[in-house]
């Protein structure tokens, strides 16, 4: 009795009576009760005949069980109707138990590939493969007040990029695009009722004039925010491109230690160290030129860090100034930029929100890739994005 308990809770076979365990192989059954008829819906406990049914079974402690079970076919005594007894063991029409396809779903829900899931669970892999492909996540009907897009090189489906729209608010992938193209964007967003796209609020991207102009023509009351991320690095970009520049006037020794020490001069002023600062202040003092370089990204970061929409105006205007003052020729480009990107780049500093979660979803997809040596079908790699990212989000 004792041993029967343990292969009950252990397998969780629970409402089942155990009729007889040869190594992996466990006979069970389910106590006689009534049963509604499916045709009459009468009740009775008439039994027609017994069929056995082999199940594959969850793995327990790297042991796989085969459990057989021994199902009743009532008969109807009112309309002689047959049928089986119903059970939480395995569905209809299936050989693989409920709880070793729930198995399956969690390890496809982490970054397994499908080879290790197939291998933990003591499945084939096309039985994996055709677990994982009945996931099925529906294409949006209802977008957020704010959303945010991005690009990532996915190989997939026959195209180099694919892209990716979130719900940087409640952390969750809206959809996954199969290219980047502009029509095919729009055709795929467009096909979703105005009513539901004139509801978004904000649409969050890097610095792209391509989806600009996607995303404006798809949610005409969206008004664009620049990624914070994106626009900071223009400035870091202008001051590597002016180092640069400007070391290949040093001797050898010199430039080495730029190089090596380039970090200090993208660091922001406030985190330094006080031995970083006096370091800062003897790569400063040999170029003007990098001085005046370094100035204008330090104003610029100011500029990100501004409180208020007229702190804002007041800053970038005299950073504006002091670039058109200098006559760097990088950050007169930035500049140009800037100016094109100005009331995006606003609405960033003053809503806070980021492409950051947009950038998380990225690396995470980087990872499923390097793990499943590439997916060549879009929809499964789509679909396994999805239940990844959004399975995350529902256990947390």
């Amino acid at each position: 009795m004792l041993k029967e308990n343990y292969t009950i809770e252990l397998l969780n076979l629970k409402g089942f009576n155990v009729i007889r365990t040869a190594g992996n192989v466990i006979t069970i059954c389910l106590p006689v009760k009534p049963h509604i008829c499916p045709q009459c819906k009468n009740e009775t406990k008439k039994i027609h005949d017994y069929r056995l049914q082999k199940v594959k079974h969850l793995p327990v402690a790297h042991t796989s069980y085969t459990i057989l079970i021994k199902k009743r076919r009532y008969k109807c005594p009112y309309c002689n109707k047959q049928f089986y007894e119903k059970n939480n063991l395995l569905s209809k029409y299936k050989s693989i138990s409920t709880d070793l396809r729930k198995s399956v779903l969690y390890y496809a829900s982490k970054l397994f590939n499908t080879k290790q899931i197939a291998d933990i669970c003591n499945l084939s892999y096309s039985t994996v493969v055709r677990i994982i492909d009945s996931i099925i996540i529906p294409k949006p009907t209802v977008f957020p007040d704010v959303i945010s897009i991005d690009e990532f090189k996915g190989n997939t489906g026959g195209y180099k990029f694919q892209c990716v729209l979130t719900d940087p608010i409640k952390k969750k992938i809206i959809e996954v695009l199969p290219n980047k193209n502009s029509e095919d964007i729009y055709g795929h967003l467009a096909n979703n009722d105005i009513k539901n796209r004139l509801k978004v609020n904000y649409v969050i991207m890097d610095m792209s004039n391509q989806f600009r102009s996607i995303m404006t023509n798809c949610f005409p009351n969206a008004k664009v925010i620049a990624d914070k991320f994106h626009v900071l690095r223009l400035a870091n970009w202008a001051m590597e491109h002016i180092r640069k520049q400007e070391q290949k006037r040093f001797t050898d020794t010199r430039r080495r230690y730029f190089k090596k020490s380039r970090f200090i001069l993208l660091k922001r002023r406030h985190k330094l160290k006080r031995n970083e600062k006096i370091q800062l202040s003897q790569m400063l003092s040999v170029s003007v030129l990098l001085k005046k370089a370094y100035i204008l990204k330090e104003l610029f970061y100011m500029v990100m860090d501004s409180k208020n929409e007229k702190q804002f105006y007041k800053r970038i205007y005299k950073w504006l100034f002091l670039v058109e003052k200098y006559g760097i020729d990088r950050f007169l480009a930035m500049a140009k930029t800037v100016r094109q990107w100005l009331h995006p780049i606003r609405r960033a500093v003053l809503t806070g929100y980021t492409n950051g979660y947009t950038e998380g979803c990225n690396n995470r997809t980087k990872v499923l890739k390097r793990i499943c040596f590439g997916v060549r079908n879009f929809k499964r790699f789509r679909n396994r994005l999805m239940f990844i990212a959004n399975c995350k989000k529902a256990a947390g």
